[in-house]
């Protein structure tokens, strides 16, 4: 589950908002980095207002996801984004290795301002 294919989140004039879950009862750690500088930082969940005029910027999101739910090797990290056109929410999951190691979900966004009607 380490790193995906860059993805991109549509974007208007308005501020975006950024929020990141880690799910399945599971326990970790998430870093936001927007344009290269840390901007947010939490223990499972982190909510943070980005900006506005965002137009090109780089959003890298790193989660670290402990096994630590002894009913569940799942994994899961949500990713719910809002104050473009329209919210959108990226859903990475999996499962544990059997070796124990934690996990790592580290999507990459570009955020592209779009045409409003």
């Amino acid at each position: 589950m380490s790193s995906q294919e860059p993805r991109t989140y549509p974007i208007g004039d308005g501020p975006v908002t950024l929020e990141v879950l880690i799910g399945e009862g599971q326990k970790g750690r998430i870093a936001v980095l927007l344009n290269g500088a840390e901007v947010a930082r939490g223990d499972g969940h982190v909510r943070k207002i980005l900006g506005a005029q965002l137009d090109g910027a780089v959003v890298e999101i790193f989660s670290v996801v402990s096994h630590t739910n002894p009913q569940s090797t799942r994994i899961s990290v949500t990713h719910t984004w809002s104050g473009g056109p329209a919210p959108q929410q990226d859903v990475d999951s999996g499962d544990f290795a059997t070796d124990g190691d934690p996990a790592f979900v580290e999507p990459t966004y570009h955020l592209l301002r779009t045409e409003q009607p």
